[in-house]
């Protein structure tokens, strides 16, 4: 943490991701969501990195006030500096202080973080090691959670969907948990439950980030070999999806496409269970193949229509 001196007395400020809680970013999110919305449409534009528009930029800094009480509430979050003493502290040099100290992690909770971070693969918590799942090269591709099944890929991006329609840290101890587990240990969804249950408010941001790290770099495998599961449909398939509540299973949705075919039923095992216990590979190679024949069906109707 970095210390500021305010009338003589020093007060400690949060540097870095792995000094904040996952229960402290969901409170630094609480208050970030009432950004400015001026201030929003600028880091929203931020956001777009090389694409952003410069000219739509400078509009909105023209546009923008001081943003005063906003950048209070900010500092007030994420330090220890009471309120009644932040309101003493003059525009410039609070102004330094958030564009210094504090727009990372205001950034970081509505998009993404912008601070350097180590891609972390393991952590111990209560003197038990979890690990992230490993990658293999395979057919000249490194493929992140090589052996996991499907399950654990499907649950976390399901979760970290849901959280983001809220507060994005909602899910965060949950989603670890399903992806970073002690070594050798399968994924049960029950046992993953109760290990973020055990671990609520206690996982920092640096393993938080660093689970939708791992999980955004199977998203990017996976645009690479099957990228017609990342294929938008057309307005009226959306429309239908999003009416009939499909749209809010994300991946779910799909388990349970495939698990209807029957083709990776096993043994003992219910046709949903099946699929979620199948390699993740294997069932996106079903998925993408399955979409495939769909789309190939529904271009085959349209020409016989004309």
């Amino acid at each position: 943490m970095v210390v500021i001196t305010i009338n003589k007395v020093d007060y400690r400020v949060y540097e870095k991701w792995n000094e904040v809680s996952v229960a402290k970013a969901r409170d630094v999110y609480s208050v970030a969501k009432e950004i400015p919305d001026v201030l929003d449409s600028i880091y929203k534009e931020y956001s777009k990195g090389e694409d952003a528009d410069k000219d739509q930029l400078r509009i909105f800094k023209e546009e923008l006030g001081d943003c005063h009480d906003f950048k209070i509430s900010c500092l007030c979050i994420l330090s220890d500096v009471p309120k009644e003493i932040a309101k003493q502290i003059n525009k410039d040099d609070l102004n330094d202080c958030y564009d210094n100290l504090l727009f990372g992690f205001i950034f970081g909770v509505l998009y993404y973080p912008i601070n350097k971070m180590e891609l972390i693969t393991e952590f111990t918590k209560f003197k038990k090691t979890y690990y992230a799942p490993y990658s293999e090269e395979i057919m000249g591709t490194d493929r992140p959670f090589a052996n996991e099944v499907a399950a654990v890929f499907c649950d976390a991006s399901d979760l970290d969907s849901d959280a983001r329609k809220g507060n994005k840290y909602q899910h965060a101890e949950h989603i670890t948990s399903i992806i970073f587990r002690e070594k050798g240990k399968p994924y049960d969804e029950k046992e993953a439950m109760n290990i973020a249950f055990n671990h609520k408010g206690l996982i920092n941001c640096d393993v938080y980030h660093s689970a939708l790290m791992h999980l955004s770099n199977v998203n990017t495998t996976l645009k690479l070999l099957s990228p017609n599961l990342y294929q938008k449909g057309d307005v009226k398939g959306s429309i239908a999806a999003k009416q009939s509540g499909l749209s809010d299973f994300g991946w779910m949705n799909s388990i349970m496409t495939v698990a209807e075919m029957g083709v990776l039923n096993q043994k003992d095992l219910t046709p949903f269970q099946s699929v979620q216990q199948t390699n993740l590979y294997e069932f996106m190679t079903v998925l993408s193949n399955l979409r495939a024949t769909s789309d190939y069906q529904r271009i085959y109707a349209e020409k016989q229509k004309k």
